[in-house]
Parts: C-alpha cells; sequence; structure tokens
C-alpha cells in the first residue's frame, strides 16, 4: 500500500509520489527545503507545508503522518499539468471489467452504492480511480478529491477500497 488513509511512511509516501510522477524537485521529504512542498516532523507532530523562500504556507500539524502533503501538491496547477497522466484520472465506465472483483464484494454485501463510486469522481463518496496501472481511492467533495491512497498492485488497493467501504475505514 503506498498510502493509507490516516497513517503512513516516509518511504511509502514517496513511492506514491513517485508512481503519480511527480518531480522530486517539488517536494521534500524528512527535511525542510526552500521552495518545496515539505513533511517533517517537529515538536512531536508531522508538519506539511509549502517552503515559499523560508516561510511556511499552509502550516498542518498532525499526531500522524497523512496525506495532506500529497493533496497539498497535487492542488498545485503547475505541479499537476507536469504530471506524465492527467489528474485525476480520466473517468473510465464503472461497468469496466477492471472493477468486477470490487463490484461485486460490495453489491454482495448490500453495501448501499451512494456511499461509493468507481472509475469516476462522484461527490461526497469514496471513490476508485484506475489509469494506466495506477489505482488512486480517496474522497470526493465539493469538486476536490482528497486523495487517501495510491498503488500499482490492483489487488492491494481493490482489498483497501472494499475495506474503506465495508468498515467505514
Amino acid at each position: 500500500m503506498v498510502f493509507v488513509f490516516g497513517k503512513t511512511t516516509l518511504e511509502e509516501l514517496g513511492r506514491g509520489l513517485r508512481l503519480l510522477g511527480v518531480p522530486k524537485s517539488v517536494y521534500s521529504l524528512g527535511r525542510e527545503r526552500v521552495d518545496r512542498y515539505c513533511l517533517v516532523f517537529e515538536e512531536g507532530l508531522w508538519k506539511s507545508f509549502y517552503n515559499d523562500r523560508g516561510r511556511r504556507i499552509d502550516l498542518t500539524g498532525f499526531s500522524f503522518m497523512t496525506s495532506r502533503l500529497l493533496n497539498m501538491i497535487l492542488a498545485d496547477p503547475g505541479v499537476r499539468e507536469s504530471l506524465p497522466r492527467p489528474y485525476p484520472p480520466e473517468p473510465i465506465d464503472p461497468a469496466d471489467p477492471v472493477f468486477a472483483p470490487v463490484r461485486e464484494v460490495l453489491e454482495r454485501a448490500d453495501k448501499v452504492a451512494h456511499h461509493w463510486f468507481l472509475g469516476d469522481l462522484e461527490h461526497d463518496c469514496t471513490c476508485l480511480l484506475y489509469q494506466d496501472g495506477l489505482w488512486l481511492v480517496g474522497y470526493s467533495e465539493r469538486g476536490g478529491f482528497d486523495v487517501w491512497f495510491v498503488d500499482d498492485d490492483a489487488t492491494r488497493v481493490q482489498e483497501r477500497f472494499i475495506s474503506c467501504i465495508l468498515y467505514d475505514q
């Protein structure tokens, strides 16, 4: 798993950023660097922010590492334009066979479909997106998309998505 809603590691975060194609020159993990999005551990908190010539912009602190930094980076139009694939991914038909295992489990569990959506961003629900071998899971709300996790392993991401829906994680 690359990003897990709530908790993750620096290694997982770095791998997810690489999978998305985010240039390493855009971010710094574990130490503060000028003109980059940064995630550092200070005073018992994980802090994510943009370092603009030494000033911390959009500083947020958490007791555990989150995908907040990823979402800050992906909110930057300049970064999004530089990615090798569109972000968020282009919509694909929810009936696409790539989603069959997930759809079958959730329908069998009688989970109401308005809480989750496959293949595209749907307002106010957990979404599973897929593009060119890359899976993204997150929450779509008010026109935005907060990524919870990213992976290139279909089985892992589908199991985690199902877990999020079945157990409201």
